[in-house]
């Protein structure tokens, strides 16, 4: 059997993706929160990422693990992640850290 092929592989790889673009969204979110001109530039950045991560999944992994991931990411659960990732940050001037997922998330005050 294929390594590609095995659903524990491919549920792995698309952990790994999940986790890395979340990661990705809440660095180059908070690096650019500050500075709204540069906003945009993030946000189109951040597509083509989306497009690169999605490529790499379907060439390494299978479209169902790609479409999974976009899945995902549509239905916002690379923003949850986003948000559960700001958790474990230390509060800092420039971080958003715990209670991100609580308030801005569920909404709970």
């Amino acid at each position: 059997m294929h390594l590609a092929s095995t659903f524990f592989y491919q549920i792995s790889l698309l952990l790994i993706a999940s986790i890395f673009f979340a990661c990705y969204s809440y660095v180059g979110y908070i690096l650019t929160k500050q500075q709204t001109s540069q906003l945009r530039l993030y946000r189109i950045s951040q597509g083509g990422m989306i497009m690169l991560t999605s490529a790499v999944l379907f060439f390494v992994a299978h479209w169902k693990t790609t479409t999974a991931f976009l899945l995902i990411w549509w239905t916002f659960g690379h923003d949850l992640l986003h948000y559960t990732i700001s958790e474990f940050v230390p509060d800092s001037a420039k971080w958003e850290g715990k209670g991100n997922l609580k308030t801005k998330v569920f909404k709970i005050k």
